[in-house]
This record gives C-alpha cells, sequence and structure tokens, in this order.
C-alpha cells in the first residue's frame, strides 16, 4: 500500500518520477489522444494502477532523445 500511495502522490514538475495523463499532456504540448496514440503503438510506456495511468518521466525524457 505505501508504494501505491507513493506513486498516486502528487508529484512536482520540477523533479517528477511518475507524471499523470494531463501532465503530460501539459509537459508536451500535445492533446490526450494523441496520448493514448502514444500509448497504443508502444512508444511512451505507461502504468495502470486501480484506473488511473502513470507514466514515468525517464519514458517521456527518452521521447525527445
Amino acid at each position: 500500500i505505501q508504494e501505491v500511495k507513493k506513486i498516486i502522490s502528487p508529484v512536482s514538475l520540477e523533479n517528477p518520477e511518475f507524471l499523470r495523463t494531463s501532465q503530460v499532456k501539459e509537459l508536451l504540448g500535445c492533446s490526450e489522444s494523441k496520448i493514448e496514440t502514444l500509448r497504443k503503438n508502444g512508444t511512451l510506456p505507461f502504468q495502470k494502477v486501480g484506473g488511473s495511468i502513470y507514466y514515468k518521466y525517464s519514458d517521456i525524457k527518452k521521447l525527445f532523445n
């Protein structure tokens, strides 16, 4: 339970480990449908906890490299 709480706790965009979809939208400046497409085609790995989807910040950084 502590690990799940750690994942779903609010994060800062300065040094995040995991981001929610809304934070990824803001960071990348794209639509939610574009993020969904990236998830579906395997470009953007994600983890689902309950009904929420989380993305590793390091995976998002890899998109820019």
